[in-house]
C-alpha cells in the first residue's frame, strides 16, 4: 500500500482513502483529505465574512471626527470651545487622542462648514455654524 502526505494536516493517507489530488503548473502533485479541505473552507468562510482580521479581535473605536460630530449633534458646540476643551470632553468619555489628531478633526469640521473657527493661531475657538437638525 502506498502512502502520501496530506498537504493540509501533514498526515499520511492511503491510496484507498478519499483524497483530492491536484497537479500544479510545475508538475508537482498535492494531495489532501476531503475532510481537511472541508474544514479549511469552513474556516475561510468564517474569516471572509469579516472585512479585516482585526475585526475578529475587537470592534473598531470611533474616530476623533466621529466623536466631534456626536458632540455637535448634541449641541455641545453652541458655545465657543477651545482645542483643550474638546480634548478634555473626549477624555471624559474615555477617548484619549493626541492633540494633533483632535486639531486635525476640528479643522476638517471647519472645512465641511460644520464648525466655525474664531481667534488666532494657537488660540482658536470652535463654534457651530448652524444648529444641528432636531432628531425625531
Amino acid at each position: 500500500m502506498n502512502y502520501i502526505m496530506c498537504f493540509i494536516c501533514q498526515s499520511p493517507t492511503a491510496d484507498d482513502e478519499s483524497v483530492l489530488s491536484i497537479t500544479t503548473n510545475d508538475g508537482h502533485k498535492i494531495h489532501a483529505h476531503y475532510d481537511c479541505i472541508d474544514a479549511l473552507l469552513g474556516l475561510m468562510k468564517q474569516v471572509s465574512t469579516k472585512k479585516h482580521v482585526s475585526e475578529l479581535v475587537q470592534p473598531s473605536a470611533p474616530s476623533a471626527s466621529q466623536l466631534i460630530g456626536e458632540l455637535f449633534l448634541q449641541g455641545w458646540f453652541s458655545e465657543l470651545r477651545s482645542l483643550n476643551d474638546v480634548i478634555s470632553k473626549l477624555q471624559q468619555r474615555g477617548f484619549h487622542f493626541d492633540k494633533s489628531t483632535v486639531s486635525n478633526a476640528l479643522k476638517s469640521c471647519t472645512k465641511r462648514n460644520i464648525l466655525s473657527r474664531k481667534g488666532t493661531r494657537g488660540d482658536y475657538r470652535y463654534i457651530q455654524k448652524k444648529p444641528p437638525l432636531a432628531r425625531n
